[in-house]
């Protein structure tokens, strides 16, 4: 599902995905959201891994009745960010790796593996330049419920944009990520 969040007639829709690993491959969680001045539902579809249990405290967290629906919809978002950059970590470190063994290695294996990489950075670009325009839409203030009560009072504005800026260091460190992988493919490719 494409990220996304905006006003409907009574009510603001949200999908938010969030990535893990399973140990061998990027597992999507995702969360669909539906709230109201009064009132967070939400619908989590997981992939049961182990990265989803981080993912299910926040969105149990944000679920809670008396939780304010600002700040329930910045747990979701926040735990979101924080998923993308643990990513990252993740690609920086088989991208290292791959350093480390691109003489040493068989060609084929290289081969997999910067595609498998490669792949998997396409991936999460696709998720990630979505969700940092949802995060930004709250900061903007383009998501609202009619003009009786801010669904986002100025502090959960402000938590929404530290979530914004963790979307914006993870597109600069996937984009990062995506120039040394190519470095490493260049590297391999004059071996052969």
């Amino acid at each position: 599902a494409r990220p996304r969040l905006e006003t409907r007639d009574h009510y603001v829709f949200g999908v938010f995905a969030a990535p893990g690993y399973d140990g061998e491959h990027i597992v999507i969680d995702e969360v669909d959201v539906v709230m109201t001045h009064d009132v967070v539902v939400t619908v989590h579809k997981t992939a049961r891994s182990r990265a989803a249990m981080t993912f299910d405290a926040a969105v149990a967290t944000a679920g809670r009745t008396g939780v304010d629906p600002g700040q329930a919809l910045f747990t979701i978002v926040d735990e979101v960010a924080e998923r993308f950059l643990a990513m990252i970590d993740r690609f920086e470190d088989a991208i290292d790796e791959l350093e480390d063994h691109v003489t040493d290695w068989p060609r084929a294996v290289i081969r997999t593996r910067i595609s498998e990489t490669r792949h998997d950075i396409s991936h999460l670009r696709r998720l990630l330049g979505p969700t940092r325009d949802a995060a930004r839409r709250v900061i903007d203030g383009r998501v609202e419920l009619g003009d009786v009560e801010e669904l986002f009072p100025r502090e959960v504005e402000l938590r929404f944009a530290d979530a914004y800026d963790k979307l914006l260091r993870a597109t600069d460190a996937l984009d990062l990520t995506r120039d040394l992988l190519a470095g490493v493919r260049d590297f391999h490719q004059a071996e052969i």
